[in-house]
């Protein structure tokens, strides 16, 4: 009879605390890379989020040591146990990491904060960068990661050099033509540029482009951007200024128009991302001429995958297009792919397009959980009174934290009394705990912002709410309640905040601020200020 194999390391009770605790630590790189995706580098969110979960991984490593784990394509694996299987995040985490080639990796004890950013930000990275090879230890090489140790797929063996049969005639032909026509080009771009009349200027366009046509067939792109660069010159105020250089710059631009599209215009793109091009300023001269007709290919591109990464500079660039991209992106708002959608979203918040407010609106209502983040999120950059209407309403039945702190923080930004009946109640409905306790502060704050008296019981009751609500987590939110209370005054706040103002711990000293800064208000304003 043969003994049945069993895993040690899955039956004993440390060996199962170890893979739930390595399970926690991957969540938290998992929330981590989610924040880094949605918010911008500046975000106060982006760094928090980063801090609070590599907190959350150090918590791990000062405990069990090194956080390593293979890679599998729906969850990690760790001595020959599944971890994440149950967790979303998680598996996004390892689809994400599969996705770039990465076998496996570890996280050093002595992760610093700096390393564990960059990591996550080459989760971020496009995965067609990662199918070359050497890129992820490319990566950490040049930004020095010492306390992050990743395995990738060699991608050695699938390089093969077939034997290539060499014929002198051929290679003499081809040198001739190439020579030939780098003479013809030569000769064209001189005419161009020293050509001052618009018919002979339309004729030499005419000329461009059949010169370009053929190079654009056989995918000899070379060439054609050389034309195309020296155009672009053309087609600009500072080449051809002045009233008489109108005609050139629109025969100029047109001609630059017809030329840089489908593959060629995707080539280009992907120099322009490439931080190695010397010739980014000129590619982006290009690509502003090129209009609203650029925005369609950029979300179709920044579309392929959750990470934009690389592609980050395509987004830059349709913000620079202004409210002129504005009909297209519009259009897009209704695209099946979801990740479309929310990338044109993106691109709305940044032009600030609050006439699309309306077209926005709807889709709070969308299928998709993200696209609905992603309109609050939109509708939360305008700072209107119309977006901030319909973020009440959404506030009524939205449950996520992180969205309702963003809705409720523009909400006090906005001053919009009406929004306060909506802020009350959140504070009446909700549970104080440790992951509502920043919404509570903010919606507290938020009333004190919108400026309304009617709030003023509201306030009260939370200020006086020591023995409702968590004494640690209350602290926070009563604190926040004197504030509101000082800055909306009036006598039923001076007596509450009197009340606490001789207190020697956080609350008595905000009690006493804000109550010393009321009375010194209404000696100023010789005590008509305030009720």
């Amino acid at each position: 009879m043969t003994e049945e194999k069993s895993n040690p390391a899955a039956e004993r009770p440390a060996a199962v605390a170890d893979l739930k605790n390595r399970e926690a630590g991957l969540l938290e790189a998992a929330k981590a890379l989610r924040a880094l995706s949605i918010y911008p580098p500046n975000h106060p969110q982006r760094a928090n989020a980063a801090s609070l979960a590599y907190n959350g991984v150090r918590s791990f490593l000062s405990g069990f040591g090194e956080l390593s784990v293979q890679v599998a394509a729906n969850g990690f694996i760790y001595n020959e146990q599944r971890l994440g299987e149950n967790q979303p995040l998680v598996r996004e985490l390892a689809r994400e990491m599969h996705l770039r080639q990465i076998k496996s990796f570890s996280l050093r004890p002595e992760l610093t904060l700096a390393d564990f950013i960059a990591f996550l930000e080459l989760i971020l990275e496009d995965p067609e960068r990662f199918r070359q090879g050497k890129y992820i230890e490319q990566w950490l090489q040049t930004r020095r990661i010492g306390t992050v140790w990743v395995n990738e797929i060699d991608f050695s063996h699938l390089v093969t050099m077939a034997p290539v049969e060499y014929d002198p005639e051929k290679v003499e032909e081809q040198k001739a033509e190439e020579s030939s026509t780098e003479k013809m080009l030569l000769e064209l771009l001189d005419d161009i540029d020293a050509e001052n009349d618009p018919e002979r200027f339309a004729q030499l366009m005419r000329q461009a482009e059949a010169v370009a046509r053929p190079l654009l067939e056989a995918r000899d792109y070379g060439p054609v951007w050389r034309l195309v660069a020296v155009i672009s010159l053309h087609a600009s105020p500072e080449g051809r200024p002045g009233p008489e250089g109108g005609p050139i710059r629109a025969l100029a631009l047109r001609t630059v128009q017809a030329l840089v599209q489908g593959e060629f215009l995707q080539r280009l793109f992907t120099r322009y991302v490439d931080p190695r091009d010397n010739e980014t300023e000129s590619l982006h001269q290009v690509f502003l001429m090129l209009g609203p007709a650029l925005v369609d290919l950029i979300i179709d591109i920044v579309s392929r995958s959750e990470a934009v990464g690389v592609y980050r500079p395509l987004l830059e660039l349709g913000l620079q297009l202004g409210a002129e991209a504005r009909p297209v992106l519009e259009k897009r708002l209704t695209d099946a792919n979801p990740l479309a959608v929310r990338r044109a979203l993106q691109l709305l918040g940044g032009i600030k397009a609050r006439e699309s407010v309306e077209a926005i609106k709807t889709l709070l209502d969308h299928r998709d959980r993200k696209v609905r983040k992603e309109a609050v999120l939109t509708l939360a950059r305008f700072r209107g009174i119309e977006s901030s209407r319909a973020l009440v309403a959404y506030l009524q039945r939205e449950d996520d934290p992180e969205v309702e702190l963003l809705i409720v923080q523009t909400l006090g930004e906005n001053k919009d009394q009406s929004a306060a009946p909506a802020l009350v109640s959140l504070l009446k409905k909700r549970q104080l705990r440790e992951d509502t306790v920043e919404l509570f502060s903010a919606a507290v704050e938020a009333l004190g912002k919108i400026g309304s008296r009617e709030v003023l019981p509201e306030l009260i009751r939370v200020l006086n709410s020591w023995k409702v609500l968590n004494r640690e987590l209350g602290l926070q939110v009563r604190v926040k309640a004197a504030e509101a209370l000082g800055r909306l005054g009036g006598e039923s706040a001076m007596q509450a905040l009197a009340r606490y103002s001789r207190g020697k711990d956080q609350l008595g000293r905000a009690c006493a601020e804000a109550l010393a800064a009321m009375l010194q208000e209404e000696g100023t304003s010789g005590g008509g200020g305030r009720a």
